[in-house]
């Protein structure tokens, strides 16, 4: 894969059927469509496509089907979710998908405080070893904020390689 000095990466939703269910031959449909468009890279599961509305093998199975579809440009996939038992399941399987990169979410909807945060991504980069990782901040959705202090701490943490 070679990278541009300025890669343009999408978000990717994903589609679902008229009944809410995960509809993956509608995703796999707008994967070949991000394919074609001439961007580097696709952002899979992230808010735009909607992951707390999946489950764990739904995403999952959305993250392997965008590395099969996309498999010739950068695919980050968000891995993020409410509890650190989640995440670890969402690593496992963007690993087993064969993704090279993640993003992940600070935990939400419970309030935590700075030590609390850095040390689930502490544990986090760490289980990612060998995956790039991306620190997704998303105060707007997650209730939780992330102070320069903090963030220069993240930005220092082995495999961190970006955040937003």
């Amino acid at each position: 894969m070679h990278r541009q000095p300025h890669d343009i990466i999408t978000a990717v939703p994903v589609s679902f059927a008229d009944d809410g269910a995960l509809d993956l031959a509608g995703t796999a449909e707008i994967f070949r469509y991000v394919a074609d468009s001439g961007v580097q890279g696709a952002f899979v599961l992230g808010t735009t496509g909607e992951f707390p509305a999946l489950s764990i093998p739904e995403r999952n199975a959305v993250a392997a089907l965008a590395v099969e579809v996309l498999r010739d440009l950068r695919v980050i996939v968000h891995v993020g979710a409410s509890s650190r038992f989640e995440v670890s399941q969402l690593i496992a399987g963007a690993r087993a998908a064969g993704a090279r990169e993640i993003a992940v979410l600070t935990p939400y909807y419970l309030p935590a405080p700075p030590e609390e945060v850095f040390a689930f991504f502490r544990e986090v980069t760490a289980e990612a070893g060998g995956l790039d990782v991306f620190v997704y901040l998303f105060e707007a959705r997650t209730g939780v904020a992330v102070d320069e202090e903090l963030l220069a701490r993240l930005a220092g943490l082995p495999n961190v390689v970006g955040r937003r």
